[in-house]
């Protein structure tokens, strides 16, 4: 999307692309019991102890059936995840603004992204100082089955309710279609958005 830059009143207005960004996972394990009752002779005994050795061997097989889709829960694409940006970066025409730390940023294994800018710091510079509030959802177009660690993906605006606040005046934001990229590191995940001169990026980490 595209954003007002902080600016003084002496300052013409500059605009920088802003892509703003959980997916939330769960999953249920039903553990089975196993009940065993007394038997009346050694016999009886002997067969259940059998009985429950089989049960327990089938379950241990049965348990190696679940890695895979272990396997599978760990190659989703680095992007998807609950995010909370530490540093957001805006460097536009030789200006550098930096903040937005508690912005939260949702993305799903089907491209859509949340940002939610309200509870994000301010972005301050040498300039000045600008606040976003509000939230906005993207698509960003990226395979939710890759497994690469660094990429760029399309993004497209879905919906906006977003606002810039300079100076005491309170703005809309607006959104548009833009490239983005990403590098996740570790656990971490890096996204730039640029256009032109100007250049944003969110510095994220899991979301407690």
């Amino acid at each position: 999307m595209t954003l007002l830059a902080p600016r003084t009143a002496m300052n013409r207005p500059r605009h920088v692309r802003l892509g703003p960004l959980t997916l939330a996972t769960s999953g249920l394990l039903v553990v089975g019991m196993l009940g065993v009752s007394p038997g009346a002779g050694a016999q009886t005994v002997h067969q259940t102890r059998l009985g429950v050795r089989s049960e327990l061997h089938a379950k241990h097989k049965k348990k190696k059936t679940h890695e895979p889709k272990a396997q599978e829960s760990s190659s989703r694409a680095c992007l998807e995840g609950n995010w909370a940006v530490t540093t957001l970066t805006l460097s536009t025409t030789g200006l550098t603004f930096t903040g937005g730390t508690g912005t939260t940023v949702d993305i799903t294994s089907n491209g859509n992204a949340v940002g939610n800018f309200t509870p994000g710091t301010p972005l301050t510079g040498t300039e000045g100082s600008a606040k976003f509030n509000g939230t906005i959802t993207d698509h960003y177009g990226f395979s939710p089955t890759t497994t690469a660690r660094s990429g760029t993906f399309p993004v497209t605006p879905v919906s906006n309710d977003a606002t810039i606040t300079v100076a005491g005046v309170t703005k809309p934001v607006t959104s548009v279609s833009e490239q983005g990229s990403y590098v996740c590191t570790g656990k971490d995940l890096s996204l730039t958005f640029a256009s032109g001169a100007s250049t944003l990026m969110y510095q994220l980490a899991p979301a407690s």
